[in-house]
């Protein structure tokens, strides 16, 4: 079965389209001075796939909504900060998301999303990313464990290669490397494999930033071979 899943992949990914996908990105673009917010949102809107239409909405829309929610949240901290200077009333607690799509095809269709969260309390911004890998002909999301088979073997495999990959894109960026962070944060299983993008070459994993690394080297990727994801 899970042959026939990766086959499926391939199939949907590699092959050249007889036809295109009608694809167009949209955004949502929202400022409110009272409440101190900036939204810039943008998300892939396909002409005549209704469902895969309302799954990002929702995405889009759930994001939105723990932003604001967190913005209320911090209300007090914020006044405290500019209370002492460290932010400015007129300043906006913002987010920003651009969105790029990985891969599209008739069947198939992998977007990337950077999330880029500047709340009025923070030091810096915070970068978190999400990817959305969805089978258009079955109306439905694809997981990493359609991607990935779930075998102790494989799953060994590409969390050694995942590991070994990330060291060495530190290295030769000149960048120590911590190897006990990076382990931990490619973890034991594939549970920390779910923001994940499949194209032409393989599967991308994204690792937000802090979760493998520093905060310096920002958002992480390795890219799987498909020939690591089966036995």
């Amino acid at each position: 079965m899970k042959n026939n899943i990766l086959i499926f992949i391939g199939m949907v990914f590699l092959a050249n389209s007889v036809w295109a996908v009608d694809i167009s990105i949209k955004k949502i673009n929202e400022v409110d001075h009272k409440a101190k917010y900036l939204i810039d949102f943008s998300y892939p809107y396909i002409n005549g796939q209704k469902e895969f239409n309302k799954y990002v909405s929702r995405f889009v829309s759930s994001k939105i909504d723990k932003f604001k929610k967190d913005i209320k949240e911090w209300e007090k901290d914020s006044k405290e900060a500019e209370k002492i200077g460290l932010s400015s009333p007129d300043a906006l607690n913002g987010l920003l998301v651009p969105c790029k799509i990985m891969n599209k095809e008739p069947n198939a269709i992998s977007v990337y999303f950077l999330c880029e969260y500047d709340y009025k309390v923070g030091a810096h911004p915070r970068h978190m990313v999400y990817a959305l890998n969805y089978d258009l002909t079955k109306n439905k999301p694809i997981s990493i464990t359609d991607v990935i088979e779930n075998d102790p073997k494989v799953v060994e495999k590409v969390i050694d290669y995942s590991v070994k990959e990330l060291g060495k894109q530190s290295r030769a960026n000149g960048l120590d490397v911590d190897a006990e962070w990076v382990r931990n944060g490619v973890g034991k299983s594939l549970k920390n494999f779910s923001e994940f993008n499949i194209v032409k070459d393989g599967v991308i994993i994204n690792f937000d930033e802090y979760k493998v690394s520093p905060y310096s080297e920002g958002p992480r990727q390795v890219l799987l071979p498909f020939s690591l994801l089966k036995k």
